[in-house]
């Protein structure tokens, strides 16, 4: 059986968990919705893109960008910071 490189998901507290398989025949990241009912694949090219963490991870990891609110989950206003 084939598998990917890395898996995003959120535990039973909602914190988001990153599995990494290191004999993953599949570059990229395979993400979960917390409500199990959507998954996204994401090749290695994007898994790191500003669109990616922000849209995906609310921004963590951006020096430059606080998230502020988001309107059904499509939706997202980020504050930048100068």
């Amino acid at each position: 059986m084939r598998s990917f490189s890395k898996l995003f998901f959120f535990d039973e507290n909602g914190q988001g968990v990153l599995a990494v398989n290191q004999d993953g025949q599949f570059p990229g990241t395979i993400w979960l919705d917390p409500s199990k009912q959507l998954i996204v694949y994401m090749p290695a090219e994007v898994e790191n893109s500003m669109f990616t963490r922000m849209f995906f991870y609310h921004g963590q990891g951006l020096e430059h960008f606080e998230f502020i609110n988001d309107w059904g989950g499509e939706v997202k206003l980020f504050k930048v910071k100068f």
